[in-house]
């Protein structure tokens, strides 16, 4: 009985993580056929849906945003400016 409470917990975390790339447009980059981006433009619009489908997913997925925006070796640059300068981020507060 717990091993069914469990599977079909996880189902509905699948599902909701589901919903919510497919909500910000990432839905065919999960059956491996999203378009190769070769145009700064297209991008950074798919860096903004891909941090705010984090944002979405919640503190887990933020917190992985924020540990994969400081891999300049493993983002393109329009990713990391995206996480770095993206709303709901801290920024740094200057002294008065």
């Amino acid at each position: 009985m717990r091993s069914a409470r469990g599977r079909l917990s996880r189902t509905r975390r699948y599902s909701q993580i589901t919903r919510i790339a497919i909500k910000h447009g990432l839905g065919p980059y999960l059956r491996g056929r999203g378009d190769r981006l070769e145009d700064r433009p297209g991008k950074v619009r798919l860096a903004r849906s891909l941090r705010e489908a984090l944002d979405d997913g919640g503190v887990t997925f933020v917190k992985l945003g924020q540990i994969l925006s400081t891999r300049s070796d493993l983002l393109p640059a329009e990713f990391v400016d995206e996480a770095v300068a993206g709303p709901g981020r801290p920024h740094a507060v200057g002294a008065d």
